[in-house]
């Protein structure tokens, strides 16, 4: 009787396997895009000894064994090393494509918008009506089947419109709100936002028809705080959003310097290319130089609105005509050329500081987040992450300077992610850093101009020259380009740090290198504040005009910045108008406010800044003291601003 053979798989077997899964996962990263070429070159010369290593123990030849029970153990070493090799090719051939789908998806998914505004149709909520009885006859609304329904049954009222405020897309919805009803509709136009609402508010007309983004200024108007609650949306129309396109920027991200707008809003939801925007910051990037300017103006900076005939607006306002319109009033401000962006809301900080771990940053001063004291902030240096990152660059009611502090405490987080995204650490949580940044963004750089930066910096092992500024102003109230019907509570950016950020930022896109500095002590507005409506429209035909006196240190820019701000604070006051009707019902509260003639120079920020509802609050007498006094200060320098 024959003794049966027991059959093995012979060891070099095990390796050729090995090798034709390595040569396989070598392909992979070398197609990939995001990988530098001496990464590759290193790769492949660990990979070859490797595999003349593995290769020169799996074929070499051992003395035959005699004993048939050592001979099932022959090799078993080397065929549990080519296993283990092979089993990590395998795995690395599967996930290198995965990810990169991961990326590419997720930059094209950031890339595209569905090119659509939103055009509301608001009307009172039950709970406000019922709260005002003697405005409303009928607190509680009816039941219907649809939207749609609802909606027809207003077909017989007027539909309050602001043509004046968004004529193009108001004009859209029309014929939507046409079709939808099944006859013209009845259309009563207002001169301004405010008027508009103003007359939902008392009942003049039941229904407004509104774009969301102009919608969003609403809040901004005393009086009208409460708009999202005292209102509910009953239809939404969605009209093409053609102007506001703004053309993807495939350009090299490696080779030449290149400005990114980034901002962000305060809000949850889909993300759009049309709205306020409460974080404004401009990254200047030079690639060949290693350097990096961060620039962050105050949400309510007064500039010139391009969509408006660069009529003085509020910053956050000019993405209400599109986030194009933004990028090209802080171009004109800064004059430079900013035709890339970054836009996310307030919530992404949370998730990416989630993702990478947190990062650790020092806090200036202590202080608590205001809205429930759900967190606190310890002067010194603090560990940031998640929840309590997202209150860090929320909260400004707490803070000694306000808005000025928060949009310094943005700039500080910012800082901190770049240079903990931007290092080699942040390869053990590649995956975690995707899942966080889906969905959280837009941008219009394409993912290939993205791979080749990722590249770029892995390749060099770039350690970035950052430097960061935040400009400041004094703070008043003046009529803007968007709301011309009422004084708005601004911020009057310093002309003399105007120039240096300017400066600055030309500086490091002719790659010169740069250092950090103290911003020069405020002197001087660039745009005077408007204080009427008649005069806001003449100045809708201004045009922007840069400094030819830039300078670059603190001390020449304070010394010449001097009489400057004397000049501009004697001639130029920011006129206050306050509602002085006596209010007898709950409907004449919302009403349009009259102005009076108590002029409010525009301060300086200290550690007392006064605010223009506390200015509001004061007597004639009082605020023509004020006016001396605040004139006076901005005549000197008394806020020198450090980053």
């Amino acid at each position: 009787m024959k003794r049966k053979v027991r059959r093995t798989i012979n060891v070099r077997m095990f390796w050729i396997v090995s090798a034709i899964l390595t040569f396989i996962f070598y392909m992979m990263f070398f197609l990939a895009p995001m990988f530098p070429n001496k990464w590759k070159i290193y790769l492949l010369v660990v990979l070859v000894l490797l595999l003349a290593i593995t290769g020169i123990l799996s074929f070499r030849k051992k003395k035959k064994i005699t004993v048939i029970k050592r001979k099932r153990h022959k090799n078993l070493g080397m065929k549990i090393v080519n296993s283990i090799i092979s089993i990590v090719m395998l795995v690395g051939s599967i996930l290198l494509p995965y990810y990169e789908m991961r990326i590419s998806n997720m930059l094209e998914n950031n890339n595209s918008i569905d090119g659509k505004i939103a055009v509301n149709v608001y009307v009172m909520s039950d709970t406000y009506k019922a709260n005002h009885s003697d405005v409303f006859t009928t607190s509680t609304s009816a039941t219907y089947s649809s939207e749609l329904e609802e909606l027809k049954s207003y077909s017989d009222s007027k539909f309050l419109t602001v043509s004046s405020a968004d004529q193009k897309n108001l004009t859209k919805a029309i014929k939507q709100l046409d079709s939808a009803l099944g006859k013209n509709s009845n259309i009563e136009d207002k001169s301004s936002i405010q008027e508009a609402v103003s007359a939902l508010y008392n009942n003049e007309s039941p229904v407004m028809l509104l774009s969301a983004s102009k919608a969003s200024l609403i809040s901004g108007i005393e009086g009208y705080e409460d708009f999202s609650q005292d209102t509910r949306i009953i239809y939404t129309f969605y009209v093409d959003d053609e102007d506001n396109a703004i053309a993807l920027s495939d350009t090299d991200l490696t080779s030449e310097p290149f400005c990114v707008f980034i901002g962000g809003n305060d809000e949850e939801g889909e993300l759009s290319l049309t709205g306020r925007t409460d974080v404004d910051m401009v990254l200047v990037v030079n690639p060949k130089t290693y350097q990096i300017g961060i620039f962050s103006f105050p949400r309510d900076s007064y500039i010139p609105n391009p969509a408006l005939n660069n009529g003085y607006d509020k910053l956050t306002h000019l993405g209400t005509s599109g986030l194009d319109n933004t990028m090209a009033g802080l171009s004109n401000v800064m004059g430079i050329n900013i035709d890339k962006y970054v836009l996310m809301n307030f919530t992404t900080y949370m998730k990416m500081t989630e993702a990478i771990g947190g990062v650790d940053v020092d806090n200036p001063y202590e202080f608590y987040y205001s809205y429930d004291n759900s967190a606190y902030f310890p002067k010194g240096n603090i560990h940031l992450q998640g929840w309590d990152a997202l209150a860090y660059v929320r909260e400004r009611k707490s803070l000694p300077d306000g808005d000025f502090g928060r949009t310094m405490h943005q700039q500080i987080v910012m800082k901190a992610l770049l240079e903990k995204i931007t290092s080699v650490a942040m390869l053990t949580r590649f995956d975690s850093l995707l899942t966080a940044l889906d969905g959280t963004f837009l941008t219009n750089i394409t993912s290939d101009a993205i791979y080749s930066f990722m590249k770029y910096q892995l390749d060099n092992s770039i350690t970035w020259n950052i430097v960061n500024y935040r400009v400041q102003g004094g703070t008043g109230s003046a009529i803007t380009a968007s709301m011309p019907s009422t004084p708005l509570s601004c911020v009057f950016p310093y002309a003399n740090q105007l120039d240096f950020i300017s400066t600055v930022a030309k500086q490091i896109l002719n790659g010169e290198v740069v250092t950090q500095q103290d911003m020069p002590t405020g002197s001087g507005y660039r745009y005077e504040p408007i204080t009427s409506s008649a005069s806001s429209e003449e100045n809708t035909t201004s045009e922007y005009v840069p400094s030819t006196n830039i300078t670059t240190n603190s001390s020449s820019t304070n010394s010449s910045g001097s009489s400057s701000s004397s000049s501009s604070s004697s001639t130029s006051t920011s006129t206050i108008e306050e509602n002085n009707s006596s209010n007898t019902s709950g409907s004449e509260e919302k009403k349009s406010s009259s102005t009076n003639d108590n002029p409010v120079t525009p301060v300086k920020p200290s550690e007392d800044i006064v605010t223009p509802s506390e200015d509001n609050k004061k007597t004639s007498s009082e605020s023509g003291s004020s006016t001396s006094e605040n004139s006076d200060s901005t005549s000197t320098s008394t806020n020198q601003v450090s980053e």
